[in-house]
């Protein structure tokens, strides 16, 4: 059974190569891998090396760190989700230490009065 990261690796690249319309034949020629290798990952989902991984994103001509960019990532939250986390991102350190107190004794508050109305 694949991992959740195995998965979405695999799930990525296979995204990525059908947005370009690129073959699993030219992916392989492009990244240095056997066809069988490609193949194999991306349809019978073999768990993928290091250095597979790496000739994948190769051929598809992004890096590996591309891959797992924040701004996938950023692509399945909502826009209050995304500027909470931009705004994270920003700040400094004493600042992120305020906000995540901030945070929690928000939501202790906010738990603490729905549980007074149950």
């Amino acid at each position: 059974m694949k991992s959740e990261l195995e998965q979405y690796v695999i799930d990525k690249l296979e995204q990525l190569r059908q947005k370009q319309d690129i073959s699993y034949y030219m992916l392989a020629k492009r990244g240095g891998l056997s066809y069988s290798s490609v193949t194999n990952m991306m349809k019978k989902g073999t768990t993928p090396t290091i250095y597979t991984i790496e000739r994948m994103c190769a051929g598809l001509g992004i890096t590996v760190s591309e891959l797992f960019s924040r701004e996938e990532l950023l692509d399945n939250l909502t826009e209050e989700e995304k500027e909470l986390l931009i705004l994270f991102d920003e700040a400094d350190d004493r600042q992120k230490k305020l906000i995540v107190a901030y945070a929690k004794g928000l939501l202790e508050k906010t738990f603490a009065k729905s549980s007074k109305k149950e």
